[in-house]
């Protein structure tokens, strides 16, 4: 059939020709693919609502030659607490970001895409502050790269396969925890506590609405999001760039908060 009908999220959108939009969706039926939006930039245009970044909407797909398009599109939910919070809003267009860059075209991951809308709608609600809306995201990227087959070894030393012991670290280079024995075996891995590895076993176990309610101590937190800024680099090929936008709103005088 020409015509079929998707549940999205929008991920990323990019000017083509004239009024014209590229969107990349992220579907519960297809995974991420690439559709274009004609016309979308237009004032009169029905569109618009239903594809700007992290919408959640239906769209009724026409099959074309290289490229489908969105023929019709009906917008489930607009995230508004989102986009009326610049640093929430820069924490959605990093998962975004991050689901874009590591999954492959057209196929479907139907439990990445529930994540992703989980993950969306609890940073949507207004209780939950940055502190917690950054737990929420560490607990997102963890159960990410679990379910991308990207989840480094926690359980035991990645190099020797022995139990954690002594003065551990972790190598996004090996792919895991290493023991104090085998940290000389990559010079670049990043020294933690053996309390970062059973916040990361924690994480992962947890739903994502009560991600939001674990009690961490910063150094802990700091440590594990050094970590998985590390991962997160080492699998997209290059830094963020929405992280990269939140760490210069950090650096703006009146910011309190710190990522």
């Amino acid at each position: 059939m020409k015509l079929y009908k998707v549940e999205a999220v929008v991920l990323r959108l990019k000017n083509m020709r004239e009024a014209d939009k590229l969107i990349t969706i992220f579907s519960r039926e297809n995974g991420k693919q690439r559709v274009v939006a004609h016309g979308v930039s237009k004032a009169a245009s029905r569109k618009r609502g239903a594809v700007q970044p992290f919408c959640h909407s239906r769209l009724l797909l026409y099959r074309g030659k290289e490229l489908d398009s969105i023929s019709q599109s009906e917008n489930i939910t607009f995230f508004p607490h989102l986009r009326s919070h610049l640093e929430k809003m820069t924490l959605a267009l990093y998962i975004c970001e991050l689901v874009d860059g590591l999954s492959p075209e057209g196929q479907s991951n139907e439990s990445l895409f529930i994540l992703l809308l989980t993950t969306l709608g609890w940073l949507d609600r207004p209780f939950v502050d940055m502190s917690q809306a950054e737990q929420i995201i560490a607990g997102f990227e963890l159960k990410m790269l679990g379910l991308m087959g990207y989840l480094p070894e926690l359980g035991c030393c990645v190099n020797c396969g022995q139990l954690l012991t002594g003065k551990i670290a972790f190598s996004v280079n090996l792919g895991g925890a290493v023991c104090g024995r085998c940290r000389a075996s990559d010079t670049q891995a990043l020294e933690i506590n053996y309390q970062t590895i059973k916040l990361m076993h924690q994480l992962l176990v947890t739903r994502p609405g009560d991600l939001a309610k674990i009690k961490i101590k910063p150094v802990i937190f700091n440590e594990l999001k050094r970590i998985l800024k590390a991962l997160t680099r080492n699998y997209l090929e290059r830094r963020a760039k929405s992280l990269e936008f939140l760490e210069v709103l950090h650096k703006a005088p009146l910011h309190r908060g710190k990522y």
